[in-house]
C-alpha cells in the first residue's frame, strides 16, 4: 500500500509543485522529503488527501501496467 501512496505523492508534486503539497496537506517539507526517500511511511490521513487533491486535479494516480 505504501508504494501506491509514493507514487501518489510523486504525482501530486508533479502537478502542484512541492509548496503547494506542503500547503494543501499542512505539512512541512522536512515531511515531503522523508517519504519521497521511503525513510518515513505515509500516514493514512495523508494519502487519503493525496487522492482528493489528485482527484479534484483530474489526474488520479496511473493504473498499474499489466504483465
Amino acid at each position: 500500500m505504501q508504494q501506491v501512496a509514493y507514487l501518489a505523492l510523486a504525482r501530486a508534486i508533479e502537478l502542484v509543485g512541492r509548496a503547494g503539497i506542503c500547503q494543501a496537506l499542512e505539512v512541512s517539507d522536512a515531511n515531503i522529503d522523508l517519504w519521497l526517500l521511503k525513510k518515513a511511511t505515509i500516514p493514512g490521513p495523508v494519502f487519503s488527501a493525496l487522492t482528493d487533491l489528485l482527484i479534484a486535479q483530474g489526474s488520479p494516480p496511473s493504473p498499474p501496467q499489466p504483465y
